[in-house]
C-alpha cells in the first residue's frame, strides 16, 4: 500500500490557483486586443471580479495564523512594504498604507483595497517583488507550501502577473461592502443584475490606442509554459 504525498494536495491547489489566474489574464489580455483599443477595467467587469478574487486567494493560501488577538490576515502581511522598498520610495508607500487604511474598516477589506491599489497604478508584480524577495519577512507570514514562500511557484506567479502591465484599471478606492464576508457574491450578483439590464459592459472601453497587446502576449506564453512545466513536474 503506497502512503499518499503530504505535499500533492497543495501541489493540487498551487496548480489550481496559478491556472486559473493565468487563464484570467489572458482573457482580459486577449479582450484588450480585439477590441483594438485600450480597456479601463472597472470593478464591475466579471473578469475583473475574478481577478481581483483570485489574487486575494493567492495571498491566503498558506498564511500562518500569528496573531494574538485577532486573526491574521494577508494585508498584516503586506501592510509591511515599507520595509522592503529604498529609502527614497518609503514615504510614498507609507501614504499608500495610510489611504488603504482609511479605505476599509476590516483587515480584509484593506486586503481588498490594496490589490485594486496596486491594480489602479500598474504596480502590483513591483511591489508584491519587493515584498516576497524579502524572504524574512515572507517567512514569517506564509508557510512553506503557500505560492508566495516557495521560490519555483512564485516565480511563475510573479510572470503570470507581468501581463497586468499592459491593461488599465480604474477600480473604486471605497467600497462600503468591502469588509463583507460575502463580498465576493455580492460583486457576482451585482454583476448578474448588470447584465440582465444590458448595460455593464459599456463604461469600460477608452479610445487610448494599444501599444503593449504583443510584449505582453509574449509574456503569457512565456508564462504559460513555465506553468504547463511545473504541472508536468507534479503529475
Amino acid at each position: 500500500m503506497s502512503s499518499q504525498n503530504p505535499n500533492s494536495n497543495y501541489n493540487e491547489i498551487t496548480s489550481g490557483l496559478l491556472s486559473e489566474l493565468n487563464n484570467t489574464i489572458k482573457k482580459l489580455s486577449l479582450l484588450n486586443v480585439e477590441v483594438e483599443q485600450n480597456l479601463i477595467l472597472k470593478e464591475n467587469h466579471e473578469l475583473t471580479v475574478d481577478l481581483c478574487l483570485q489574487l486575494e486567494r493567492v495571498f491566503k493560501f498558506g498564511l500562518k495564523d500569528i496573531g494574538f488577538f485577532s486573526t491574521t490576515a494577508f494585508w498584516d502581511y503586506v501592510q509591511k512594504i515599507d520595509s522592503c522598498v529604498p529609502k527614497d520610495e518609503e514615504q510614498k508607500i507609507k501614504l499608500l498604507i495610510k489611504r488603504v487604511k482609511d479605505s476599509a474598516r476590516s483587515n480584509i477589506g484593506r486586503g481588498r483595497i490594496f490589490i485594486r491599489f496596486l491594480l489602479n497604478e500598474g504596480s502590483f508584480e513591483k511591489i508584491v517583488s519587493s515584498l516576497v524577495y524579502n524572504k524574512p519577512l515572507t517567512n514569517k507570514y506564509y508557510t512553506s507550501y503557500s505560492i508566495l514562500s516557495n521560490e519555483e511557484h512564485v516565480s511563475i506567479f510573479l510572470s503570470l502577473v507581468q501581463g497586468l502591465k499592459s491593461l488599465k484599471f480604474d477600480l473604486l478606492l471605497r467600497d462600503k461592502k468591502v469588509d463583507n464576508a460575502e463580498y465576493w457574491d455580492l460583486m457576482k450578483d451585482k454583476i448578474h443584475q448588470l447584465k440582465r439590464e444590458k448595460s455593464f459592459s459599456e463604461p469600460i472601453i477608452t479610445n487610448h490606442n494599444l501599444n503593449n497587446s504583443h510584449h505582453n502576449e509574449a509574456q503569457n506564453v512565456s508564462a504559460k509554459i513555465q506553468l504547463n512545466n511545473y504541472n508536468n513536474n507534479n503529475n
